[in-house]
Order: C-alpha cells, then sequence, then structure tokens
C-alpha cells in the first residue's frame, strides 16, 4: 500500500467509526458503496430536504448540524430532531420509498454523503447490515421521544 493508501484508508476508518449505520461493516464493503456516493454541501438555513419530496437516498453527516422539521396543522415548523456528525438523514423515505416524511434544514453549514437505495442493494451483506443499524438507529430516536 502507497503511503496516499494509506492515508485515504485511515481517513477512510476514522470518519466510518463516527457514522452508526456503518457499525459492524467491514472496510472492503464501505469502499464501494462509498465511491458511489455523492458529496452534498449545504449553507447555514438552507433545505437538504423538504416534506413531501420524492426521494431513495439518505445522508451522512459529515460536519455541521441539521435539523429534522415537522409541518404543523398551523403551518408553523417545529423541530423533531437535530442531527449532528456521524448520523443519517433521510432513513424513512430510504426504506419504504414513500415521499419524504419531514424536512430537514441545515442549522449550520456542512457536509453530507448522499447514499441512493439502488447502489446500497448491489451490495447483500452491506445493504442487509445497513437496514438493521437504520432500524437500530429509528428506534433509539422514537425511545428519545415517548
Amino acid at each position: 500500500m502507497t503511503t496516499n493508501q494509506e492515508e485515504m484508508q485511515r481517513i477512510l476508518s476514522k470518519v466510518c467509526s463516527r457514522v452508526k449505520v456503518f457499525a459492524g461493516l467491514y472496510m472492503d464493503h464501505l469502499k464501494g458503496v462509498l465511491s458511489s456516493s455523492k458529496s452534498v454541501y449545504c449553507k447555514e438555513g438552507e433545505y437538504l430536504m423538504y416534506e413531501g419530496d420524492e426521494s431513495r437516498e439518505f445522508y451522512v453527516v459529515l460536519s455541521g448540524n441539521f435539523i429534522t422539521v415537522k409541518k404543523l396543522p398551523s403551518g408553523e415548523e417545529t423541530v423533531t430532531w437535530t442531527s449532528e456528525p456521524g448520523d443519517s438523514l433521510g432513513e424513512v423515505a430510504f426504506i419504504d420509498g414513500l415521499p419524504r416524511c419531514s424536512a430537514v434544514k441545515a442549522k449550520s453549514s456542512g457536509f453530507l454523503l448522499a447514499f441512493d437505495h439502488k447502489d446500497v442493494r448491489k451490495d447483500p451483506h452491506f445493504s442487509s447490515q445497513i437496514y438493521f443499524n437504520i432500524a437500530r438507529e429509528l428506534s433509539a430516536r422514537i425511545r428519545q421521544m415517548a
């Protein structure tokens, strides 16, 4: 392995160790899916997604903070969750294929990685572990709200 490859491996390991939905995955599985991910940058106040959007992507927060907001019947927005680096966003639509159930807005500027459903499904081991990890993270969020 060259020095650049070693450095890249070290960076990947560090980033992936902080990402909850990547828990239990081997670097070989991550490399393929990471190579097909897209980098996304959001400025403070910018929306990453809107409630009702059609999409089959989920996102991993690399930097910055993001708030998940739900529109109330009055038209006001209420914050339902605040994410930080290592958290994931957009998992519900990623799993069920239905429109987004809430909006996500950048509380501070930050970078994310976007993962498309069809790319994740290419590797059965990776996708089964990702689905398990997403279920665990969503369960933890539900417990926090109860």
